[in-house]
C-alpha cells in the first residue's frame, strides 16, 4: 500500500510509536471485551465483579490513553510527512531545468500539490483507526480461540473469505480512482483557461460557450466515474453487509446444534464475534479513502519521477567563485548548438550554431522575427538551457553544471514572459529610499507602495507592471542586464527613457546589457547590433 510506504518512508521511527500505542490500544479494546464477559459470567460472585471491575477501569484508561496518543502522533506524522513532501516536491521544481518545467502543466501541478496532498493529509486519521482496529482484530481472535477454537475458525474461514471476495472485486476501482485525479487535473486546466483568457471568452461568445461546454464534458465524465466508484462500493459493501450476517448465522444457529460445548460459551462467543466482525466491517469500508489516496501518491510520485530527470544538484556556496565571474572580461559562445526535441524524438526547432564574444560592458541589441531564436538564445546565454553541443565560457573558465549556478548570478532578466514577484526575495539589506525613488522615477507612486518589505500591488497594467519588474531588476544590481522588448508596451516618454537615459546610465555604471528590441530608431545607441533568422545569426552590425 502506496500510504503505508509513504509514512515509513517519510518518518519512520514516528510510525513505530503509532504502531506500539495502536498495539497497546487493540489489546485493551480486547480486554475492555473479555472484561464485560467476565463480568457477565461472574455477576453473581461480588469478589470476582469487584476484581473485574476495577480491571476494566484499568483497561478502559489505558485504552483512552493509547487512543488519544496514537491519534496524536498520527495526526503529527502526517503533518510532518506531508510538509516533506511538499518542501520537496517544491525544492526539485525550483532545481528542475527549465525545458521540463516547460512541459508541464502548471495548473496541474498546482492541483496535484493541493488536491492530492491535502487527500493524503485527510487520510491520517483513519490510517491510524485502521491500525488500531487490525491489532484489535488479532487481540479479540487471539481471544475468540481461546474459548472457542470452532467459533475461531468459522470466524477466520468467513473473514477470509469476505477479505478476498472484496479485495477481486476492487480491483477494477484501482483504474477509477486513478481516472478520478487525472480527470480533477483537467477540470483544473479548464479553470485555468477561464480566468487566464477570462477578457478573451468574455469578448467571443462562441468561445465562452464552447469552453464551458467542454468543461461541462469534463465534469460529466467525473461525475460518470464517481458514480460507478461509488456505486462499486455501495455494492461491495453490501455483500460485505450479507457475509457478516452469514458468518453470525452459522455462530449462533447452526454451530449450537452440533457442539455442545458451543452452545455453552454462546453469550460470549457471540459477543466477540460481533466485536470483531463489526472492526473488520468498519476498516472494509475505509478501502474507498485509501485507495483514493494510493491514487494520490502514485500520482505526486510520478510528478517527482519526472522532475528527477533533470533535478540539478544543490549549489555549494562559491563566494570566491562568484566574485570571480563577477569581474569578468568577456563571455565567448563557441559552436553553441541547441535543439527542441519533439515528442516522436525527432529534433524540431534548432539554434545554431552560435560563435560570439560578448565584452563587459557592452549594449548590445538583438533582433529579429517572431520565431527566430532571440528568445532560445536568451535562455542558453544565461544558462537557463543547456546547449546540446558547443561552450559558454567566461575569461577562458568553461561553464559547466557545476559552475552554472555561479554564472547564473551575473544576470538580472526580464524576459517577454516575466512573472513579477510582490517582494524583493534574495535581496537583503533593501533600500528603501531608493526603492520609493524608483517607483517615482516609473510615475507609480499613484499605484504602487512599497512597505513592510512588499509592494502594496500588483494588479496592474502590462506596462506598469514592467516598470514594476525593472524596479526590481534594478535593485538587484547585477552585472549583466538582459530586457526582453522591455520597451514595447511603454508609452513615448519610458520608451524615450529607456534607450536614451536607463541603458546609458547602466553602461556608464560598467554593466554589460543585452536587449532585444524592434525600435530600429535607437539602433545608433547600441555598440553592436545583431539579427537572428532561423535560430541563426544573420548579420551584426557595429
Amino acid at each position: 500500500m502506496e500510504l503505508i510506504k509513504f509514512v515509513k518512508g517519510e518518518s519512520p521511527k514516528a510510525l513505530q510509536v503509532i504502531i506500539l500505542m495502536s498495539c497497546a490500544a487493540g489489546i485493551s479494546n480486547s480486554a475492555l471485551v473479555a472484561l464485560i464477559n467476565a463480568g457477565a459470567a461472574a455477576a453473581n460472585n461480588r469478589t470476582t465483579a469487584t476484581r473485574d471491575f476495577f480491571l476494566f477501569l484499568l483497561a478502559l484508561g489505558v485504552m483512552a490513553y493509547t487512543n488519544v496518543t496514537a491519534a496524536t502522533r498520527g495526526r503529527l506524522l502526517m503533518e510532518s510527512s506531508v510538509s516533506k513532501l511538499r518542501t520537496r516536491i517544491f525544492d526539485k521544481i525550483r532545481r528542475s531545468d527549465l525545458g521540463v518545467v516547460e512541459s508541464l502543466k502548471h495548473n496541474e501541478v498546482i492541483a496535484k500539490m493541493s488536491k492530492n496532498v491535502g487527500q493524503v493529509l485527510n487520510a491520517t486519521d483513519i490510517l491510524v483507526a485502521s491500525s488500531q482496529s487490525t491489532l484489535m482484530m488479532l487481540a479479540c481472535s487471539f481471544y475468540l480461540a481461546a474459548i472457542s477454537v470452532p467459533a475461531f475458525l468459522i470466524v477466520m474461514i468467513g473473514v477470509g473469505a469476505l477479505g478476498y471476495v472484496r479485495y477481486v472485486r476492487d480491483k477494477t476501482q484501482h483504474a477509477r480512482f486513478e481516472g478520478l485525479i487525472n480527470q480533477e487535473g483537467r477540470q483544473a486546466a479548464f479553470i485555468a483557461h477561464l480566468m487566464e483568457g477570462f477578457k478573451e471568452t468574455k469578448i467571443n461568445d462562441a468561445k465562452s460557450r464552447a469552453l464551458f461546454e467542454a468543461y461541462t464534458q469534463i465534469v460529466d465524465e467525473t461525475r460518470e466515474l464517481g458514480i460507478q466508484a461509488g456505486r462499486r462500493n455501495i455494492v461491495n459493501g453490501f455483500y460485505l453487509q450479507i457475509g457478516v450476517y452469514l458468518i453470525l448465522l452459522v455462530t449462533v444457529f447452526i454451530m449450537p446444534r452440533y457442539l455442545e460445548t458451543f452452545g455453552e460459551e454462546i453469550m460470549a462467543i457471540t459477543s466477540v464475534v460481533l466485536f470483531l466482525v463489526g472492526t473488520f466491517m468498519a476498516m472494509v469500508q475505509t478501502i474507498p479513502i485509501f485507495m483514493r489516496t494510493n491514487a494520490a501518491l502514485r500520482d505526486l510520485y510520478r510528478l517527482e519521477e519526472q522532475l528527477d530527470q533533470s533535478t540539478e544538484k544543490t549549489p555549494a556556496p562559491a563566494p570566491k567563485l562568484r566574485k570571480t565571474l563577477a569581474e569578468f572580461k568577456e563571455i565567448e559562445l563557441r559552436d553553441i548548438f541547441f535543439s527542441y526535441e519533439q515528442e516522436a524524438g525527432d529534433a524540431g526547432f534548432t539554434v545554431g550554431p552560435i560563435d560570439m564574444v560578448i565584452p563587459r560592458g557592452e549594449l548590445l541589441f538583438i533582433v529579429g522575427g517572431n520565431g527566430s531564436g532571440k528568445s532560445t538564445f536568451l535562455k542558453l546565454l544565461t544558462g537557463l538551457y543547456h546547449p546540446k553541443s558547443g561552450r559558454i565560457s567566461v575569461d577562458e573558465k568553461l561553464i559547466d553544471k557545476e559552475n552554472v549556478f555561479c554564472y547564473r548570478d551575473l544576470f538580472s532578466v526580464i524576459f517577454g514572459d516575466f512573472h513579477l514577484f510582490d517582494r524583493f526575495y534574495g535581496c537583503e539589506d533593501i533600500d528603501v529610499e531608493r526603492v520609493e525613488e524608483l517607483i517615482r522615477t516609473m510615475k507609480l507612486e499613484d499605484k504602487v507602495e512599497f512597505k513592510d518589505g512588499r509592494f502594496s500591488t500588483l494588479n496592474l497594467s502590462t506596462g506598469q507592471r514592467k516598470r514594476l519588474a525593472l524596479i526590481a531588476a534594478l535593485v538587484e544590481d547585477k552585472e549583466i542586464y538582459v530586457f526582453d522588448e522591455w520597451a514595447a508596451d511603454q508609452d513615448q516618454h519610458f520608451r524615450k527613457y529607456f534607450y536614451e537615459v536607463l541603458l546609458h546610465n547602466l553602461k556608464n555604471a560598467g554593466k554589460t546589457i543585452i536587449v532585444v528590441t524592434h525600435d530600429d530608431s535607437y539602433f545608433q545607441t547600441a555598440d553592436r547590433v545583431i539579427k537572428f533568422e532561423y535560430g541563426k545569426i544573420l548579420r551584426a552590425r557595429t
